[in-house]
């Protein structure tokens, strides 16, 4: 009677083969993805009552909850969707978003929606959304974002690697042939070294963005 021990070396060893494989046929490790996290009210809070807002779903994708309306995000790339009817639902912020700081899917065509509209009319002072270093990895697609006029401040911002930001439309109304009533001050600002590998658009209809400048800045008439 034969014995075989199997070891974990021989483990190692097939885990060499199959990456060495993939290498050779160029398949790329693909991203593991984990929680869904979906918005399901355009109020814009932290009240603990039962409803996920998209302040609430950004702090439970960067593992920082602040209540249990969304539950919590998971080890891997989560990801934010909507469910908030047909068409562009509109989000008005009366308060800054929080940072992004884990890798994140947000995306708009979820729940009905072609795409979903965040205005950052009623802010005093803020950016829109903003991909900060740990967020590497992250997409942002299928959103309207207006509004963002303070001087200094931006639609999207992104200080970290290896993004998307697609089919999105930036500083124009929600049907992207017009500008926005209140454009941006800047619609999209990469402000670091690191910001590396992030891809803005695309050559498709399904990456393309609008981008429109500024129609009004906060204060002017």
């Amino acid at each position: 009677m034969k014995y075989f021990c199997h070891t974990k070396s021989a483990h190692y060893r097939a885990l060499f083969v199959f990456i060495l494989v993939m290498a050779v046929l160029g398949i790329a490790p693909q991203p593991i993805y984990a929680a869904t996290i979906t918005v399901n009210t355009v109020a814009d809070n932290t009240t603990d009552d039962a409803f996920c807002t998209l302040h609430e779903a950004i702090l439970a994708a960067n593992d920082t909850p602040a209540n249990a309306n969304c539950g919590t995000g998971a080890a891997g790339l989560d990801t934010i969707a909507f469910n908030l009817g047909a068409g562009t639902p509109s989000i008005a912020l009366s308060n800054p978003l929080p940072d992004i700081t884990q890798p994140v899917i947000i995306n708009g065509a979820t729940g009905g929606a072609t795409r979903v509209e965040i205005l950052g009319d009623g802010l005093a002072a803020g950016n829109g959304l903003a991909l900060v270093p740990g967020s590497s990895g992250s997409t942002i697609k299928a959103l309207v974002l207006s509004g963002f006029a303070n001087l200094g401040f931006a639609a999207i911002v992104i200080e970290s690697a290896n993004n998307r930001v697609e089919n999105c439309l930036i500083g124009t109304d929600n049907t992207g042939l017009a500008a926005a009533v209140t454009g941006n001050w800047i619609g999209i600002m990469i402000q670091s070294v690191n910001a590396t590998g992030n891809v803005i658009g695309g050559n498709t209809a399904a990456w393309s963005l609008a981008v429109s400048e500024v129609k009004k800045r906060k204060g002017e008439s």
